[in-house]
């Protein structure tokens, strides 16, 4: 939320796992904020909430009692209403959004429910202060009920990664951006978590301008998932959205190289758009066709063209075609940066792979004799097959892991003691350049969203291929 905020060119002030000295002191920064006169305020909290008898709701810090009556919620937590109050009473924003993805069911006084609990409450009414274009209360779930996880290793909630795609939208106006997350997450949870949200919105907001692509010198505006080409014979890209991950293996993850450590933060402030699958062997030939690629021709292996990955090149023939692909869109055209790599892998897991602490054949080409964490033996199919031929992960992106490996920009360093840390690429010391994903000949450890491999860059051989990506 916090990148996806700064990308809107919000000034965004991040407090984690606050006590309530630090919520309160946070709350005192962002109130001095709203008080000098802003367009938007926005309130973001995710964690725990609770509401006492009177119907009151309150924010939970990380410094509350184990068992908090009535009595001391006052004490030990924030009020909503305060929050509330601060940002509207005593603020000068023309906008107000307070968004609580908490809970709101009540563990009760003691361990017994109190009959007039519901968690966080009634959403407080959408009062508008002085100067105010209006002011937007969202829960993620009506009183009574919880706010469901996401899957499995996901950095944020279902409500939180439906609001992130919302907010992100070209055009959409802010109360009708509430509206679609409430409908969304309503889908993805089949009826079991229904958000709700007030609203007295009386200016046009859009938090994204609604403009048209590229012409007229006007900026092209991407929402995350979307699928686009830029022409017939480019590759089709997948919007991915900005966020931050944890970047290398933890030193208990089985086969664990060196080179994977140590981990550390990653931020990629921006979204970007990556290739749903590997370049093709039709969009290299097409590059051939238009005078682009050094009039390079890889050869198959006998395995057939069309829509198999391209093999046999370089990454210095890989850096030819999306040089030609900029040429022919205008489009700054790249390869991923290896942290981009691994942030699109991972698309939000923390696990070994993207679809958990184990892989199968049947969820990507690999040499599947070979087993790791346990997991089923399986086939092995001696080349490569189609893009696409297996299900995509979160962010929409086919054979991440398999079927060929894949170039990226970055030179290749044995630790991450000195590489970026927002996502850019590590380029000095270029003796050797780095492959990520592994292949259809490789043992599933190799495999791993956390996997790093190595080549010069003038070699490319049969289970060596790229994807591209694209600034936006």
């Amino acid at each position: 939320m916090a990148a996806l905020l700064r990308y809107l060119n919000f000034d965004v002030i991040l407090v984690k796992d606050a006590s309530l000295r630090g919520m309160a002191s946070a709350l005192d920064q962002f109130q001095a904020k709203l008080a000098g006169g802003v367009d938007i305020g926005l309130f973001f909290y995710s964690g725990h909430g609770q509401q006492n008898g009177a119907g009151r709701g309150f924010v939970l810090p990380t410094d509350v009692p184990e068992r908090l009556g009535d009595a001391n919620l006052q004490e030990y937590a924030l009020a909503v209403e305060y929050i509330r109050n601060r940002m509207v009473m005593e603020g000068r924003a023309r906008l107000n959004i307070l968004v609580l993805d908490a809970c709101r069911n009540n563990p009760g006084v003691m361990g017994v429910m109190s009959p007039a609990a519901k968690g966080l409450g009634s959403p407080p009414p959408a009062v508008v202060g002085e100067g105010s274009g209006g002011t937007v209360i969202a829960y993620a779930t009506e009183a009574g009920h919880v706010s469901y996880e996401g899957p499995e290793d996901a950095p944020y909630s279902i409500y939180t990664g439906e609001l992130l795609k919302a907010l992100a939208m070209p055009g959409m106006e802010v109360e009708q951006a509430f509206a679609l997350v409430t409908k969304a997450v309503g889908k993805v949870t089949g009826g079991a978590q229904k958000p709700k949200y007030t609203a007295g919105v009386y200016d046009d907001f859009r938090l994204v301008p609604m403009v048209a692509g590229g012409s007229g010198g006007q900026r092209e505006e991407f929402p995350s998932g979307r699928v686009f080409k830029d022409c017939d014979q480019c590759p089709e890209m997948v919007v991915v959205p900005a966020g931050e991950f944890l970047m290398g293996s933890p030193e208990d993850e089985p086969e664990r190289s060196k080179d994977e450590g140590p981990r550390h933060k990653v931020t990629i402030a921006r979204p970007f758009a990556v290739g749903k699958v590997e370049v093709t062997f039709a969009e290299w030939d097409a590059c051939v066709a238009g005078g682009g690629c050094n009039g390079y021709e890889p050869k198959d292996k006998g395995w057939g063209r069309g829509r198999r990955p391209v093999i046999y090149v370089s990454w210095d023939d890989a850096k030819a075609y999306v040089a030609w692909l900029t040429k022919v869109t205008g489009k700054p055209y790249r390869l991923l940066t290896e942290a981009e790599w691994e942030y699109a892998a991972r698309a939000g897991t923390t696990t070994p792979f993207s679809t958990g602490q184990t892989i199968t054949t049947d969820q990507a080409n690999f040499y599947g004799p070979y087993t790791y964490n346990s997991s089923a033996m399986g086939q092995s199919r001696g080349g490569t097959m189609e893009v696409g031929a297996f299900p995509a992960n979160r962010f929409g992106l086919h054979d991440m892991h398999g079927n060929v490996r894949e170039w990226v920009e970055d030179c290749y360093v044995e630790t991450y003691d000195k590489t970026p840390q927002d996502g850019t690429a590590y380029t000095d010391n270029c003796s050797l350049r780095v492959l990520r994903g592994g292949s259809w000949g490789y043992f599933p450890g190799d495999l791993r969203s956390a996997k790093r491999l190595r080549s010069t860059p003038d070699f490319g051989v049969y289970n060596s291929g790229f994807r591209v990506a694209r600034t936006f």
